[in-house]
């Protein structure tokens, strides 16, 4: 037996068949929109605003998490679990195992004696001050990017792009803000009382978030605040590194605390700049290097959102990332692969077999030439994307899929003054006969 399951067996199933750590200590909160939600599997919620007037802790502490911890103690499943439900039901390791992990037995054992109404204070917090953004990603949507609703809000609604059940292209979606960016926000400033309280004492890792959080007129405020405090708590920022943002001065203002900065990076060049519209590839070479020269910045991860047209040159990327490690040292920055999945057009399925196997093909002589400069870890994630591309079935509806996808770049290339024939001339072939 692994040990995550002599885990499960050891600590979660003792307590019972649903129970999730994660649905006391963890949080994704969006302070601009007033949403939260448990974990990226969860469907995010309202924060009653009157809640948060009498009880600050309630940015987290919702009745609807309050309820699903009621039903978690009772071994019940909750409806907003689902994703873990699955993978359980398929005899799979679901998320709700690795989360709960990494809180310690006797916090876990806590949340399962505590009162289920009870207010619980955070381990782990990713948060969201808004979503001011000066790009416009192409699998991105107006829910995380101030640009993106502006296309939408300027152009309209993109047309005939139906296998986007969740319609990111056709709206400003409920995740929308609620404030503007300098008017007084109450649940960023619930965030802050609940901080000052206690916040600052139990909490491990603070992840912050947008939009583009090095734009958000909140961020500065932040970091003197956070300087000012007594914690141990681990500081992440998660920025593009884009135009506009201003690297010197917010390596200036963390001067003397130790950040992590993880930025967002899939491809090279003109690629980059295709599908990540508003980057300057550059620059952001430019600006990651500047974050590697600071002793302030302890760790850099690069994230890759492999996508259909990511991967034809993401071996450069992954190159010059290996680059840096022999100037700025090995252990200064690594990578972090994760698949896109949805808009399901994009997703790496969308594509020929035949690209799908050179792809596969390329990137296994990459990882054989280079498996000495990566980590394990890196090479067990680009191991499961070689077999992701190779194996994973297309969805049904292929040819609607791939409709869709000449559909929403046909509008986009109009909208961003791009051409997707003269970026990718290897697929103007089978772009022209979708």
């Amino acid at each position: 037996m692994s040990d995550v399951l002599k885990y499960k067996a050891r600590v979660l199933d003792t307590k019972s068949q649903s129970f999730c750590g994660a649905k006391w200590y963890e949080a994704v909160i969006f302070l601009g929109s007033g949403k939260t939600m448990s974990c990226h599997h969860n469907p995010y919620h309202e924060v009653s605003d009157t809640a948060v007037l009498e009880n600050y802790k309630a940015i987290h502490n919702t009745s609807e998490k309050k309820q699903q911890r009621a039903e978690m103690l009772r071994g019940e499943r909750s409806e907003g679990c689902n994703y873990c439900w699955r993978l359980e039901d398929n005899n799979s390791v679901s998320d709700r195992v690795y989360k709960s992990q990494k809180f310690t037995d006797a916090d876990n054992q806590l949340a399962f004696d505590s009162d289920p109404n009870a207010d619980v204070d955070l381990q782990s917090l990713e948060l969201h001050f808004d979503k001011v953004c000066q790009m416009a990603c192409s699998y991105c949507h107006a829910g995380y990017s101030t640009t993106w609703a502006q296309d939408i809000k300027q152009n309209g609604a993109y047309e005939n792009v139906e296998s986007d059940k969740q319609q990111h292209y056709k709206y400003q979606r409920k995740i929308d803000q609620l404030f503007k960016p300098n008017q007084e926000n109450l649940y960023v400033e619930a965030f802050y009382k609940w901080w000052d309280a206690d916040l600052h004492r139990t909490l491990k890792e603070l992840r912050i978030l947008g939009g583009e959080p090095l734009l958000s007129p909140h961020i500065w405020r932040f970091i003197e605040w956070f300087k000012s405090k007594d914690t141990e708590c681990s500081l992440e920022f998660v920025t593009n590194l884009g135009p506009k943002v201003d690297v010197p001065r917010f390596l200036n203002a963390v001067d003397g605390k130790q950040v992590v900065v993880m930025t967002s990076m899939e491809t090279v060049g003109e690629h980059a700049e295709y599908t990540r519209d508003g980057v300057d590839y550059e620059l952001w070479c430019k600006n990651v290097e500047l974050c590697l020269q600071s002793k302030t910045v302890s760790r850099m991860s690069v994230l890759f959102t492999v996508n259909a047209l990511s991967m034809f040159n993401m071996c450069d990327l992954m190159a010059k990332i290996i680059h840096w490690r022999s100037v700025y040292g090995k252990d200064r920055i690594n990578m972090s692969i994760n698949i896109l999945r949805y808009p399901v057009f994009q997703n790496i399925t969308v594509l020929s077999d035949t690209a799908r196997q050179q792809l596969a093909t390329t990137l296994e002589q990459w990882l054989e030439l280079h498996r000495n400069y990566i980590t394990d870890y890196e090479y067990q994630q680009l191991e499961r994307l070689v077999s992701y591309v190779r194996v994973v079935d297309a969805p049904d509806n292929l040819q609607d899929v791939r409709k869709d996808f000449k559909s929403f770049f046909t509008q986009y290339d109009k909208r961003r003054g791009k051409s997707f024939k003269e970026t990718f001339p290897e697929l103007a072939d089978w772009y022209r006969h979708i």
